[in-house]
């Protein structure tokens, strides 16, 4: 009971003077949010640019976005993919750092046969230069626009399987926590 006791007070004494210097058990938590535009080719790697703002500081980004394997079509008309975010961040044109994204991706059909909603749950996997420790997870919300790829003649050219050949345009906004920033 007195061993018991002693814990209890140890930990109280050493909760409250982490405290009061500022010392957390936790790491601490900072709010990201921003936007983007990716573009690219069905089948290949997206690439575009954003913004990132992680506490009151605003990120120039590139984004590149690559399919982890073949998408799953399901009965309910979405489709689920594994995929991967680098965002490589940049402060005043200088390149600060990157980090990497393992993502679950959810595409939902529209009225339009050529707009999905995209619903990203990204999670952060790798880290450079300044973001080096970082972790977190970003949800990542936008619409995919997709077009037909046309050949001088005006004709949609065909992939090799005999499918439209299509790009698309993503337009997201991200939302998240970072934590040890």
């Amino acid at each position: 009971m007195k061993k018991v006791m002693m814990i209890m007070v140890l930990a109280t004494c050493v909760g409250s003077l982490c405290s009061t210097h500022g010392i957390s058990a936790e790491p601490a938590r900072s709010p990201v949010k921003g936007s983007g535009v990716t573009v690219g080719i069905m089948g290949m790697p997206f690439s575009g640019e954003g913004v990132l703002i992680v506490r009151e500081k605003e990120y120039v980004v590139t984004i590149q976005t690559q399919l982890l394997g073949m998408p799953e079509q399901k009965g309910d008309g979405t489709t689920h993919a594994k995929s991967s975010h680098t965002f490589t961040l940049y402060d005043n044109d200088i390149e600060i750092g990157s980090f990497i994204t393992e993502d679950q991706a959810v595409l939902i059909s529209t009225a339009d046969p050529m707009v999905k909603k995209v619903n990203s749950n990204l999670i952060i996997k790798e880290e450079t230069g300044l973001w080096e420790g970082v972790t977190g997870r970003v949800q990542a919300h936008g619409t995919m626009t997709l077009e037909p790829v046309l050949d001088a003649e005006g004709n949609t050219i065909l992939d090799p399987y005999g499918n439209p050949l299509l790009t698309g345009t993503t337009d997201f906004v991200f939302k998240g926590t970072l934590s040890a920033f």
